[in-house]
């Protein structure tokens, strides 16, 4: 099971209670003495962690968005978020069906519903491969 599905006392080594782990914000610390972005790429480095690259183009149009935030997708900022990330997540075959799942994301109206483990198919195939019933590992044809 995923780290998150799983009982709280078999998550391994996590300090805190479960899901997702929050990183401290660093808001200010990308910024020059004159208060601005710096033109060239900014490394961040984690304690304890390898040295990370972030993309300054993308932080600069993020800074300028966050001035004044609005949901208008003709900003530099959320037309990238939109071509980079959102866009890939919602390439269906079809695209009537993407559309409408932006669409119902946007307007905070998409419900998910959790799949009933019972309509979930049960594929035998596997536990015979996987050494079977009888605890011997049948030959594949």
């Amino acid at each position: 099971l995923h780290p998150q599905l799983q009982c709280s006392g078999t998550r391994g080594s996590h300090k805190r209670g479960g899901g997702h782990i929050r990183n401290k914000s660093v808001s200010g610390a990308f910024q020059s003495q004159s208060g601005k972005p710096e033109p060239s790429s900014v490394s961040i480095q984690s304690a304890g962690k390898e040295e990370r690259e972030m993309d300054s183009i993308l932080f600069t149009e993020f800074l300028l968005w966050k001035e004044q935030p609005s949901l208008d997708r003709s900003t530099a900022f959320l037309s990238r978020i939109y071509k980079e990330d959102v866009g890939p997540c919602l390439s269906f075959m079809r695209s009537e069906l993407s559309q409408l799942v932006q669409r119902a994301v946007e307007n905070n109206s998409l419900t998910i519903e959790p799949a009933a483990a019972a309509a979930l198919p049960v594929i035998k195939a596997a536990a015979l491969e996987c050494g079977g019933p009888n605890g011997f590992r049948a030959s594949v044809e």
